[in-house]
């Protein structure tokens, strides 16, 4: 009796806490303003570095993308960063660098993500800097919105929204809702002022101010170049953070291909916690892998004793309807049909659950890293 206490006072505890947390981020959502690009003259100068390796299946969607901009290449170079590459992808991006002036090709000195962002930016003349990835496909007037409203806003770091590709399987939907949330987590937390996570394939920054960090990217740690990065410009000023909600610059990603790939890119997103500083991640992180603990618990609970039967449903309902309420807001902004909230229920689980094995193995490393 007393350990059903315990659990019930701590499954109280966390689902308050992150219903007050969805809550909040919903208001940082409604309270982020639609930007829609006009007729207007850009006036800065802009980088874009495309760092890459092995990206033959698909850099040339990215770099058409990038090249059909309505973004004046007056203004504009972009810098394809090779990664040491063993595929075609380095002939493809050579090929682009030949045949456009404003194209430059950089073979990475020292193997790694992290080192290509530097080396591009170290060779880069623009202003403003923006990353993208090179499995990326950017819309027509990307790169004009995301510098008309640096221009108009001046940002320090201007957060860019993406969306993955929808395809049919259960998986398929269970990663668009994932990747929906993580999305409006993102927004909402920016538009209350405690920016915690962004993506590196949509994102832009002074390069001012980021040459006034030593170690931009954390580089002891594989992954987390993006969120690293975020969380020293809002050492310097979180107001300077912007997202940019404009249906002009989603960016399409792709999933992963199987649950193999997408376990492991979890668990590379996972392996950068250690090195957080920052309260707002931290407390976030904690408050999302307490409810995940409490509702797999509970449900395991369940199949033994009665009495958690209660807990797992009253848990597992008040979960739902929050996110419910969350992702409706959500969704409608990136065009999704309410039809995927279908798949919710199945969401609550199999999300709790590779929360608790992504967590795990920050503690137990499971995944082998190659040498690059």
């Amino acid at each position: 009796m007393a350990l059903y206490l315990v659990i019930c006072i701590t499954t109280v505890v966390f689902i308050t806490t992150y219903t007050v947390v969805i809550l909040s981020f919903l208001k940082g959502w409604k309270r982020l303003k639609s930007f829609h690009t006009t007729t207007y003259t850009i006036h800065t100068k802009v980088s874009v570095i495309v760092p890459f390796r092995n990206e033959s299946r698909h850099i040339k969607t990215c770099l058409e993308s990038l090249l059909n901009q309505s973004f004046p290449v007056s203004d504009l170079e972009i810098i394809l960063v090779d990664d040491l590459s063993s595929d075609d992808s380095k002939e493809i991006a050579q090929e682009c660098s030949r045949q456009n002036p404003h194209v430059v090709y950089l073979r990475n000195q020292n193997p790694g993500k992290k080192r290509a962002l530097e080396y591009g930016i170290l060779h880069s003349k623009g202003e403003l800097l923006v990353t993208v990835d090179a499995d990326s496909e950017y819309p027509l007037n990307w790169l004009h919105t995301l510098v008309q409203y640096y221009e108009m806003h001046h940002a320090d770091l201007i957060i860019g929204p993406m969306q993955l590709r929808t395809g049919t399987s259960w998986f398929q939907k269970f990663q668009a809702l994932e990747y929906i949330s993580l999305m409006g987590t993102t927004a909402g937390a920016v538009g209350i002022n405690r920016p915690v996570m962004c993506n590196g394939a949509n994102l832009a920054f002074k390069k001012e101010v980021y040459q006034r960090f030593s170690d931009p990217f954390k580089r002891e740690y594989i992954s987390g170049d993006d969120v690293f990065l975020l969380h020293q410009f809002k050492r310097i000023d979180p107001s300077k953070i912007h997202y940019l909600k404009s249906p002009e610059t989603v960016v399409l990603t792709n999933g992963a291909d199987n649950l193999k790939a997408f376990l492991k890119q979890r668990f590379r997103w996972a392996s950068k916690a250690p090195g957080y500083r920052d309260f707002d991640t931290l407390f976030i992180a904690g408050v999302v892998l307490g409810v995940a603990f409490s509702l797999i618990l509970a449900m395991l609970l369940a199949f033994f004793n009665i009495q958690y039967v209660m807990l797992f449903l009253c848990l597992f309902s008040i979960k739902t309807m929050v996110d419910l309420w969350f992702f409706t807001h959500v969704l409608r902004f990136f065009g999704k049909p309410s039809s995927l909230l279908v798949y919710l229920p199945f969401f609550e689980l199999a999300h709790a659950l590779y929360v608790l094995i992504a967590s795990v193995s920050v503690l137990f490393p499971i995944v082998r890293w190659n040498k690059n």
